[in-house]
């Protein structure tokens, strides 16, 4: 994917505490031919941002995200079925019948 060093400029500070040459820790989550998602944890404060990185015929481009979850969570979640309009509902059903649900379910 990344066949030009010159393509790719690696974040040099940390988006959190700004610590210089950004010493961090990186995992790559998932990857295919055009994209790799990459969760980065600074080792001076510990922040956390999930990076997607994909490339097509116009170059490459990278998204950052600056998340609480661990790696393994977004693993997790990324692989679980998405929240439905009917679950959301139901939800919200829920709470209106019994407000005290709400806090069981925190």
């Amino acid at each position: 994917m990344f066949n030009n060093s010159d393509q790719l400029k690696i974040i040099s500070n940390c988006p959190v505490c700004n610590s210089q040459n950004f010493p961090a820790q990186i995992k790559v989550l998932n990857e295919n031919q055009d994209s790799h998602l990459l969760y980065v944890q600074c080792r001076k404060c510990k922040s956390r941002v999930l990076v997607l990185i994909t490339s097509n015929q116009n170059g490459i481009s990278s998204l950052g995200l600056l998340t609480d979850l661990s790696s393994e969570e977004v693993v997790k979640f990324s692989q679980s079925k998405p929240v439905s309009t009917d679950d959301v509902l139901d939800l919200y059903q829920t709470i209106q019948t019994d407000e005290n649900t709400l806090f069981n379910l925190v």
